[in-house]
């Protein structure tokens, strides 16, 4: 329905959301230092990672945040009009090309939004 309504849509598909990789030692270079926060953050990404992993891994993509960066920075990413897709009866999209232009984002400037993360982050234990 939202596909077919007049709504801008913005859509981020899930190879966006991994282009929001972190490795564990930067989260714990630049997060657990910032306070009881950054390390309550920190720890709970790093012993999530640890525990949902079959096999460990140094890194995690912090999906939410192109969401975050985008409402801080439209251009945030580069992205282009298309049609917006239907959806088949096992909710699988199809692309008619009848429905109307949405904004489909294809990248997505991870730096910008964890840099932003990291110094708020600093500044509020800054003032804690």
């Amino acid at each position: 329905m939202v596909f077919r309504s007049s709504v801008e849509v913005w859509q981020v598909p899930r190879n966006v959301y991994r282009m929001m990789p972190v490795s564990l030692t930067e989260l714990q270079v630049r997060v657990a230092p910032c306070g009881e926060l950054g390390q309550y953050l920190a720890q709970n990404v790093i012993r999530f990672n640890n525990q949902t992993h079959v096999r460990p891994t140094e890194y995690r993509c912090l999906g939410d945040s192109p969401a975050i960066g985008l409402i801080l920075y439209e251009d945030c990413g580069q992205w282009k009009w298309q049609p917006a897709p239907e959806f088949d009866e096992q909710m699988h999209y199809v692309h008619t090309g009848r429905n109307r232009p949405i904004r489909v984002y294809e990248t997505m400037d991870s730096r910008f939004i964890l840099e932003d993360f990291y110094a708020k982050l600093k500044l509020f234990s800054d003032q804690a």
